[in-house]
């Protein structure tokens, strides 16, 4: 048996270890991760926003500050922004490195293969950059 690979780890709460055993992550099409099963759905573009004005053009003081295009208050280790029309509202997906998320949001830049992952600052989404990443969707 081969030893278990596992992907780049990126230090972000609520982070949980793809491994795969075969020893052949890059030809991976689908993941079990304890019992929840994942089928791989391409390599997306994945950013990062917080709820600051610069990234969502609303300052703090605003009613809606921190709720996202589905009336959800952001939350760190859930929260990502998708296209509605590739991953759909509610879509639950697992990101490698990151971990699960789901689909709570949208945004203007946001289109086709692209994920905006939220943290709770602004430093943080600096930090984290552009990055491509393997993404798996999870459940229907």
């Amino acid at each position: 048996m081969d030893k278990p690979v596992e992907d780049k780890p990126i230090k972000i709460h609520g982070v949980k270890k793809l491994q795969f055993t075969d020893g052949e992550a890059d030809k991976a099409k689908t993941v079990d991760r304890g019992g929840t099963r994942g089928d791989y759905i391409g390599e997306f573009t994945v950013t990062a926003y917080c709820a600051c004005q610069e990234c969502c053009e609303k300052p703090k003081d605003h009613p809606e500050y921190g709720i996202t295009a589905s009336g959800r208050k952001v939350r760190e280790g859930v929260t990502i922004a998708a296209d509605w029309r590739v991953l759909p509202e509610g879509s639950k997906v697992y990101i490698e490195g990151i971990g699960e998320r789901t689909v709570w949001d949208k945004g203007g830049a946001i289109k086709g293969k692209r994920i905006d992952v939220y943290l709770p600052n602004h430093k943080d989404t600096k930090k984290f950059g552009k990055q491509k990443l393997k993404v798996y969707k999870i459940g229907g």
